[in-house]
């Protein structure tokens, strides 16, 4: 078993891209249902914001942050929710297209 802080930063990267899909799709759906569902999708939210900074994907952690600061606006809309999310798949789609971390390859 490797323990070597590379192998630890590449499982951290999938579990983000593996996971990724499915916290935008939650965060559109808590903006439309309970004040919980939005405080557990804001808090989901930070710490992919807080990853995915760690691991190589440095726009989606700043769009994360953006989205993060919308869903704290207790006066927040279902739009401006969907339009950060639209920015944070933008800023998904660019990170795994640049080159990637010394560490990963």
């Amino acid at each position: 078993m490797d323990d070597s802080p590379e192998t630890a930063l590449r499982a951290a990267r999938e579990q983000v891209i593996a996971s990724f899909d499915s916290i935008c799709e939650q965060t559109r759906r808590a903006i439309r249902e309970t004040p919980d569902a939005i405080k557990d999708s804001r808090d989901r939210v930070h710490r992919l914001a807080g990853v995915a900074g760690v691991v190589g994907l440095q726009h989606v952690s700043e769009r994360a942050l953006d989205l993060e600061a919308v869903l704290a606006d207790h006066t927040c809309t279902a739009d401006r929710v969907d339009a950060a999310v639209d920015q944070l798949r933008g800023a998904f789609v660019a990170d795994l297209a640049a080159p990637p971390p010394p560490w990963l390859c």
